[in-house]
């Protein structure tokens, strides 16, 4: 795994409570700053951290406080900066600053030397006594070597530190793709936040000629859920979940994303059920990384064949039973749009042409009523329905009943 996931993972303190409150208070408005019991300090302290981060897209109001965003016009996505609260003692700060100007000049130096060289550091900079211990500063090299800000090697039977410097290859990612595309990236694909880190860190131009019309800003607070996932994956380890206060261990096997809702999930198998399944990653808590999967490739073909059938994101392995659903679209010329529209999102349905302005579609999914919503934006233009799954296929004329009855349409 790479430096920069390790940071990402290593680099956030408690961000389920930043997330948590993230979610309850601004963006589904769930929870008010009353409901915590006397809105006590260490509350006012988070609200004001989170605050301080979103100030620019926060409304305030007698009644409530939320967002409010034009994803249209945003540069950047908020939310990457909230992963930048970390709390840090004084002497944290200390340390890693005194290190890594010390380590500044290039030049490789053992732990011995480093901590002569902070005492040194001390007495001239700070006024009052202030004795950081050989220990301490051990133990902060090996946090940092993991975390890849410092590199670390031995000779001569003594361990030799220097500070890291990968920015070579950063200027030559640039030289080849440019910061836009850079940009670009972090605000669309799965963990953008490193793209958004290295453009931080670097002070690097982030373009304003790139715009979303639709950008689910929101799926950034899980970027350590996502990246934990993708690591086992990676792996081919499993892990246990925790969704909800409840506890399960899965095999990851793939990310997916729901377009029309802008929801990600993780589908794996669940270990004691054997049994296919997918998890929204933002009812996620917690995710531990387990022991490797000898049985990882046969769970890979099993998630594989349940989504040969999905249509909107739920598996199942029972694919003897698979509801069958069949339409006929009746279109005219002016209506060449629904035809269009039919063959770019039939997924793995099957388009047969009766006649100029009469097609008929047909598949075979997992779960039909995922599929509803879907059909009833053809209301219009559908003849001879089936679905072979009686309980969807009369709620579905129930509810065009009940829609004739509310527009007061006559048979």
């Amino acid at each position: 795994m790479s430096n920069e996931s390790e940071i990402l993972i290593k680099g956030t303190e408690n961000f389920n409570t930043t997330r948590e409150r993230i979610r309850n208070y601004y963006i589904e408005g769930l929870l008010r700053f009353s409901n915590y019991d006397g809105a006590d300090r260490t509350n006012r302290k988070i609200h004001t951290r989170i605050s301080s981060f979103l100030e620019d897209c926060i409304i305030n109001t007698d009644r409530k406080t939320y967002i409010s965003l034009d994803t249209r016009k945003c540069e950047e996505n908020p939310f990457f900066r909230l992963w930048q609260i970390k709390k840090s003692s004084d002497e944290d700060m200390t340390i890693l600053f005194i290190i890594l100007d010390i380590l500044s000049d290039g030049e490789e130096k053992t732990l011995t030397e480093i901590s002569d060289l902070v005492d040194e550091y001390i007495e001239k900079v700070y006024d009052k006594d202030f004795l950081i211990h050989k220990d301490t500063i051990r133990n902060r090299l090996k946090e940092y070597t993991e975390l890849g800000i410092i590199d670390c090697k031995e000779s001569k039977n003594k361990l030799w530190y220097c500070l890291h410097y990968d920015r070579d290859i950063i200027e030559l990612l640039f030289d080849s793709f440019g910061e836009e595309a850079l940009h670009f990236a972090s605000e669309t694909m799965p963990c953008g936040i490193i793209g958004f880190l290295i453009l931080e860190n670097l002070s690097l131009y982030r373009s304003t000629d790139i715009h979303f019309k639709h950008h689910y800003l929101a799926n950034a607070l899980d970027s350590e859920i996502m990246l934990k996932l993708l690591a086992a994956i990676y792996r081919r380890k499993s892990v246990i979940l925790t969704v909800k206060s409840q506890k399960v261990e899965i095999v990851p096997i793939k990310i997916l994303y729901k377009i029309q809702k802008g929801e990600i999930c993780i589908a794996g198998v669940n270990i004691k059920s054997q049994r296919s399944q997918v998890w929204k990653l933002s009812n996620i808590d917690i995710v531990e990384e387990c022991n490797e999967e000898p049985f990882f490739q046969k769970y890979q073909e099993q998630i594989s064949n349940a989504l040969k059938y999905s249509w909107g994101g739920n598996l199942s392995d029972n694919l003897a039973n698979l509801d069958h659903v069949e339409f006929d679209i009746v279109y005219s010329e002016k209506l060449l749009h629904v035809y269009k529209r039919l063959q770019k999102e039939k997924k793995h349905g099957k388009i047969e042409r009766i006649n100029e302005y009469r097609v008929h579609f047909s598949i075979d999914v997992s779960d039909a009523n995922e599929m509803v919503p879907w059909i009833r934006s053809f209301f219009a233009y559908i003849e001879n329905l089936y679905i072979s799954n009686n309980t969807v296929m009369n709620q579905f004329i129930n509810d065009y009943y009940e829609i004739k009855k509310l527009y007061g349409i006559e048979d």
